[in-house]
C-alpha cells in the first residue's frame, strides 16, 4: 500500500480504502466531468453586442452565490450554487457547480477576472480611467 493525494476526498490517504469497481465508477465520473471545462474559459473581451447572449436572457436585479456541498457518487463534493432575482422580480432557478477543489478554485478566479473586464472596458467606453 502506498500514500496518494486523493482526488475525490482532497485527503492523502493509503491507495487500499476503495475498491476497484468503486475506482472505476468515480474515475469515470472524474473524467467526464473533465469534459464539462467550458465554464472557466477566459474571454479576452466582453460581449458588446447584446443580440450574441441569446434568446431568453434575464437582466439579474440580484445575484446569490450559495455553498453547499452534494454526494456525487457516494463522495461529498463541494458545490457552488448560483441564483438569484431577475430585474423583474421573478426568482431565477438554481444552478449548481459541483467540482473537485482545484475546479472550484478556478471558477471564483473566473468571476473576478471576468468582474475585473467588465469593469475595465465600461470604464474605457464611459470615458474615465481603466
Amino acid at each position: 500500500m502506498s500514500l496518494i493525494d486523493c482526488r475525490y476526498c482532497d485527503e492523502t490517504h493509503g491507495d487500499l480504502l476503495m475498491c476497484g469497481p468503486a475506482r472505476r465508477l468515480l474515475d469515470a465520473l472524474h473524467t467526464a466531468g473533465q469534459m464539462r471545462d467550458l465554464p472557466t474559459v477566459e474571454f479576452e473581451r466582453p460581449v458588446m453586442d447584446p443580440a450574441m447572449l441569446g434568446d431568453g436572457t434575464v437582466l439579474l436585479g440580484q445575484v446569490v452565490v450559495k455553498a453547499a456541498v452534494v454526494p456525487v457518487g457516494g463522495v461529498i463534493m463541494p458545490v457552488l450554487v448560483f441564483t438569484g432575482v431577475a430585474a423583474d422580480g421573478n426568482p431565477l432557478p438554481n444552478w449548481l457547480y459541483a467540482g473537485i477543489p482545484a475546479e472550484i478554485r478556478r471558477v471564483e478566479k473566473l468571476v473576478a477576472d471576468m468582474a475585473g473586464l467588465a469593469i475595465r472596458t465600461a470604464r474605457k467606453q464611459a470615458g474615465g480611467p481603466a
